[in-house]
């Protein structure tokens, strides 16, 4: 359902990594082989953009999966710098719906960006 929910908001389902398998102690084997990816094979064939990017786990400190991230992109301010981006997460095993209904009070662009995203997901839960 997380995939389905995803793919119809436009919402990628980003992974750490690969799942290790037997193959995967092999060292000859490369990280991305085809036995690893068999573990996406259903999201990808429900049409969800699934992402590989550890970064993003690192870069937003997430030790508790599933987690429902909303960044705000940087923009320049009148001074010519960046401004750094700032983020909501919302972890737990919880449906999209709901993760984006905790949102949508907010006042603010990340609010405005849920109440879009569930727009999308229409009246499910």
């Amino acid at each position: 359902r997380l995939a389905r929910d995803a793919k119809d908001a436009g919402i990628p389902l980003v992974f750490r990594g690969v799942p290790e398998t037997k193959e995967s102690t092999d060292s000859k084997l490369p990280l991305l082989n085809p036995q690893s990816l068999v573990a996406f094979q259903s999201l990808i064939d429900s049409g969800a953009d699934v992402q590989l990017n550890p970064g993003l786990f690192s870069e937003f400190n997430i030790r508790q999966v599933p987690a429902l991230i909303l960044k705000e992109e940087s923009s320049a301010s009148s001074d010519g710098c960046i401004q750094s981006a700032k983020a909501v997460i919302v972890p737990g095993d919880v449906t999209l719906g709901y993760a984006l209904d905790r949102l949508t009070d907010r006042k603010d662009s990340i609010g405005e960006a849920a109440r879009a995203l569930r727009a999308k997901l229409g009246n499910r839960p």
